[in-house]
């Protein structure tokens, strides 16, 4: 649950600037929270099962956010763009 509550934070909206940095650091802890969660059920525990929704929603909206930030990389040339959304 701390691991949901990090992705929770990093993908708040941020008008820092710092948009590519949260998109890297949200696609870490997503990774981490694959990581516990690949091999367990967690059927019938509802707090858990709330929380792999958000995890499912927010895996879904990195990649699209990735997928964008590369698009965009590749449109103008930007190779820091382009490493980041790898």
């Amino acid at each position: 649950m701390q691991q949901t509550k990090k992705l929770e934070k990093f993908m708040a909206p941020s008008n820092t600037g710092q948009q590519q940095i949260e998109l890297v650091k949200a696609s870490q802890c997503l990774n981490e929270l694959e990581h516990f969660t690949v091999d367990a059920d967690f059927t019938g525990i509802d707090a858990v099962e709330k929380d792999l929704q958000f995890v499912f929603k927010a895996r879904h909206d990195i990649q699209t956010q990735a997928q964008d930030v590369l698009e965009n990389g590749l449109h103008h040339l930007n190779p820091a763009q382009i490493g980041t959304a790898l």
